[in-house]
């Protein structure tokens, strides 16, 4: 690969001089968490530039959080324009540095690359991992000038690390450590009144149990059979998530003396309501990372699969921790859940017991995690 590089000279010059840098994260809450540490340590580098971050609007309230983020730009209204108008923008803006590598699905946007290449932005950063053929066609055809040149899961490697593969572009070689990248999460949180959800006189435990498919789910009969287990405990449970999953997750709005939250926050109420509560507990989805920018203690629930498990996604932090399942059910072996996702079971060996277990620990600051 090394040669493949050298030929194609792919990995294009060192960038020195920075005054904006653009940053792409059309996705999901997760996916801009992981690009925080990227953002704060090009900050640190470059003090006086401007960073843009071009994501989904319903994310700007998290990135309002992230105060080395200098504008905001709504992804999918500023690509529904006219290419031409894109393009004259993206000119106006004076971008010195665009960074998207990671891959569009077709109803988000268009090829960001090729029109940063039309608004004459000079360092265009990507990734494309194929044949040497068709990275010589994509040189050719002159749309990067900086190709990170990685396949998207790396083996041994976090999310949050793969997010700063670009770094490398700017002269920093530095190999960031999940620890080091745990301390770049840490943010503080501006609420400043307490969520109506909270209980002065109780641990104020979080439970998201969904994802809206974006993530394999721990089932609903083991949250209730959770909720039970802490009854008798004094914890108050709050369950949160979308109107949508409230829908879904019906059985968990019938528990007497839990807090129903789902359809009840937006995500600004949302945001303060973790970073002051005293646990959460969620599958792989973007609870357990905002948990982490605030030092929540966090239990992420994960699946055996590597590309979407906890070497991957888990999240990081002192008071975060994991619980994956130990198999990958007969279904996704087969393939039939990619059909029918309801017939996953991967989830189902995570036990209850083992998760009231290190709740109860931090219940009783007896978490050493």
């Amino acid at each position: 690969m090394k040669n493949q590089r050298v030929f194609l000279g792919m990995q294009g010059k060192i960038i020195k001089s920075v005054k904006r840098i653009w940053i792409s994260s059309p996705h999901n809450l997760g996916d801009f968490i992981a690009k925080i540490p990227l953002i704060r340590i090009l900050k640190e580098q470059y003090p006086d530039c401007q960073i843009i971050v071009a994501a989904r609007s319903y994310v700007k309230e998290l990135i309002s959080q992230v105060s080395e983020v200098d504008q905001f730009i709504d992804f999918e209204q500023f690509f529904v324009q006219s290419q031409e108008d894109i393009i004259k923008v993206l000119t106006n803006l004076k971008i010195d540095v665009l960074i998207h590598v990671l891959s569009l699905e077709r109803h988000i946007g268009p090829d960001v690359i090729s029109l940063a290449k039309k608004a004459h932005i000079p360092n265009r950063i990507g990734n494309i991992k194929r044949s040497l053929f068709s990275l010589w066609v994509k040189k050719a055809k002159g749309d990067l000038t900086h190709n990170i040149c990685e396949r998207r899961i790396v083996s041994g490697m976090h999310e949050y690390q793969w997010n700063l593969l670009p770094l490398k572009f700017f002269g920093i070689e530095k190999k960031y450590t999940l620890d080091e990248i745990s301390d770049l999460l840490q943010t503080s949180s501006e609420a400043s009144l307490r969520n109506e959800f909270l209980k002065e006189d109780k641990f104020n435990l979080v439970i998201h149990p969904g994802s809206h498919g974006n993530a394999k789910e721990w089932p609903e009969k083991r949250f209730l059979e959770l909720i039970q287990m802490l009854k008798n405990e004094k914890i108050n449970v709050i369950i949160t998530g979308s109107k949508e999953e409230g829908d879904r997750f019906k059985g968990l709005s019938e528990i007497d003396d839990v807090t129903f939250a789902m359809g009840r926050c937006s995500l600004k109420d949302f945001i303060a309501l973790i970073s002051q509560c005293d646990g959460l507990v969620a599958g792989s989805t973007g609870p357990v990372h905002i948990a982490s920018l605030f030092s929540i203690p966090t239990l992420g629930l994960f699946p055996k699969q590597k590309e979407i498990g906890v070497e991957v996604w888990r999240p990081l932090g002192k008071n975060a921790t994991h619980l994956s399942s130990s198999t990958i059910c007969s279904s996704c072996q087969n393939k039939l859940s990619d059909f029918n996702p309801k017939l996953c079971t991967c989830m189902q060996d995570i036990k209850a017991e083992n998760v009231y277990s290190i709740i109860t620990r931090w219940n009783t600051h007896e978490s050493t995690i």
